[in-house]
């Protein structure tokens, strides 16, 4: 995924799981950036990441672990940040 500096997305990931699953998002293996401006959600059959006015240091490697009892599904996002972090309107 490539984002300009200062731009917002969401990425929307749909699933199903019987039993209810848990839903992990991590950045590099670890807690994600910035609470602030990172935000994730799920909800019935549904887990989101809400990402505000990235900057060059959110840049890297994000996963999302679902997984219940039967099971697990990993995904692998690569956030990309071009541009600068400081905004260029007037």
């Amino acid at each position: 995924m490539v984002l300009k500096a200062q731009a917002s997305a969401v990425i929307e990931i749909p699933f199903t799981a019987s039993p209810t699953p848990t839903v992990e998002w991590k950045y590099k293996g670890g807690h994600l950036p910035d609470a602030r401006r990172f935000k994730e959600d799920t909800i019935t059959n549904m887990t989101s990441l809400s990402m505000s006015k990235v900057v060059k240091k959110d840049a890297g490697d994000y996963s999302l672990l679902i997984q219940n009892s039967l099971g697990k599904a990993t995904f692998n996002i690569k956030l990309v940040v071009l541009g600068n972090d400081k905004s260029t309107a007037i």
